[in-house]
């Protein structure tokens, strides 16, 4: 299972990486797309920012790749309302042209990427 989970890991901690820069590079983008109710959402932007980039570099470094999967879960979990209320309400946040069905996707992405940290995290804890 390892053969699998390794390189899984690797890319979900590299996406990650350039997903949270991407906060910091696109932060305008990122504040529209941040639904009106989450209050100053430029702070929310970076910070998650910030814990994705450095849960991403904790999923390539053993020592803390158990810590990092379980705060991506969390961080992944706690912002899923933000990814319900987007699908739900898409012009609210300037998304009014995306298809339903590309910001459902992005949905079942993120419940698949939770599953797969929970995994990663799991499977460090009976190894370690």
């Amino acid at each position: 299972m390892e053969r699998v989970k390794r390189p899984l890991r690797i890319l979900v901690g590299v996406l990650f990486i350039v997903v949270g820069t991407l906060h910091f590079a696109l932060v305008e983008l990122y504040v529209r797309l941040t639904p009106p109710w989450v209050p100053v959402p430029v702070l929310w932007v970076l910070l998650s920012g910030v814990l994705e980039l450095l849960g991403g570099i904790g999923l390539l470094l053993r020592p803390v790749r158990r810590a990092a999967a379980y705060g991506l879960a969390l961080l992944m979990a706690v912002s899923l309302p933000v990814s319900v209320s987007v699908l739900v309400n898409p012009a609210a946040v300037g998304l009014a042209w995306v298809p339903p069905l590309v910001l459902l996707w992005r949905l079942a992405l993120q419940v698949a990427l939770i599953t797969l940290l929970v995994w990663f995290a799991e499977d460090e804890r009976v190894h370690a």
